[in-house]
């Protein structure tokens, strides 16, 4: 069977998630047996006072998310095995009709393009960043940093922490309209892991093509009834995650004529899809993708962001697409099932695959 994954040239695949998380839009057959219920390791809640001046501008920021309509030219980095992958996105914001983005490669060829509409009228939240600024405050402490400017306009920075006082993200809001310019998202050592900053902005509300609002959505939400008759007849439905990443959004839809279920979840600052299908993987793997031993388990892996890792556990085959770094989706894969781990969460020969593929592959380069 062909599982569920994004091709490298479609839809701009390696950056989407990235400007999604600085644009605040968020994140985009039966069985029978017997529920997966693993534990999970809980993210540890940071002893850290939040300061109400940096609470409200990100509040600000969710919305402006909303309401400020937009155009600019924002460049994506990640970073991953000493390796930096760049790229540049038209970005269109029309409030009231949606969000556009154009991702662009080398000589500014269009690799991709996606296309997010807005749902419940103008003042509608994007990807209800709402829910996503309360996930941020459960799982991290909010302070301020001293000003700077992106794009030319000024901005307040405000800090996000984690329990240990390491900085998990910046965000730099524009002093003048609420809306994020820069994010800055780094890994549990410190370290760098992604950024998306506008290069320029043009604000007022510009004009998009009618015909892009018509995108088909091919997975639909599932209600909580849906999702407990789901869970009891053999899907896999974990609560929750590492490292604190809650169950967002439960949706499910039909690949190559076999049905999906497809876990959202996030701590407010990244996001994880897990895709489950039925049936078995084809022995070489999904095209442009390496294969990893891990534990016993076959999987195989492409580097972003966003990151995707896919693997059989017995009738059913996994698709992890996160926008995290390394270290998180590390964990996260340990964490599901058909991948036994050691006492420290990690198997050493997990480790080892993963570096392996880290360490040479890269789909942007």
């Amino acid at each position: 069977m062909r599982p569920v994954v994004l091709a490298v040239g479609a839809a701009g695949a390696a950056v989407v998630l990235a400007l999604a998380a600085l644009l605040m839009l968020g994140s985009a057959p039966a069985g029978t047996g017997t529920a997966w219920n693993g534990a999970v390791v809980p993210a540890p809640r940071p002893d850290l006072p939040d300061d109400p001046a940096a609470v409200a501008e990100l509040t600000r920021a969710v919305s402006a998310s909303a309401s400020v309509g937009y155009s600019g030219v924002a460049v994506v980095r990640a970073f991953a095995a000493g390796r930096e992958s760049t790229r540049s996105v038209n970005v269109v914001r029309a409030p009231g009709t949606g969000t556009s983005l154009t991702v662009l490669g080398k000589g500014g060829k269009v690799v991709g393009s996606q296309f997010s509409p807005d749902e419940g009228g103008p003042t509608a939240v994007p990807g209800d960043a709402g829910r996503m600024l309360g996930l941020v405050a459960d799982n991290y402490g909010v302070g301020s940093g001293p000003p700077g400017s992106v794009a030319g306009r000024p901005a307040s920075v405000v800090v996000v922490q984690r329990a240990s006082a390491e900085v998990a993200a910046r965000f730099w809001i524009d002093r003048q309209t609420g809306l994020v310019l820069q994010r800055e998202l780094y890994d549990n050592q410190g370290d760098l892991a992604q950024s998306a900053a506008f290069q320029s902005l043009s604000v007022g509300t510009p004009v998009l093509a009618p015909e892009l609002s018509a995108d088909a959505v091919w997975t639909h939400p599932v209600d909580d009834a849906r999702y407990d008759q789901m869970r009891a007849s053999g899907w896999t439905c974990p609560a929750a995650l590492p490292f604190g990443l809650s169950l967002y959004e439960v949706r499910e839809g039909e690949a190559d004529g076999a049905d999906v279920l497809q876990m959202i979840y996030s701590d407010g600052l990244t996001t994880v899809s897990l895709f489950e299908q039925r049936g078995s993987l084809d022995g070489n793997g999904p095209a442009g993708f390496t294969r990893a031993d891990m534990a016993g388990s076959v999987a195989w892996t492409r580097t972003g962001p966003p990151t995707q890792v896919v693997w059989q556990s017995e009738a059913s085959v996994f698709t992890l697409v996160s926008d995290a770094p390394d270290d998180l989706v590390r964990s996260v894969v340990a964490a599901l099932p058909g991948n036994p781990v050691t006492a420290d969460g990690w198997s050493d020969r997990i480790a080892r695959g993963w570096g392996r593929v880290v360490d040479g592959l890269s789909p942007w380069s």
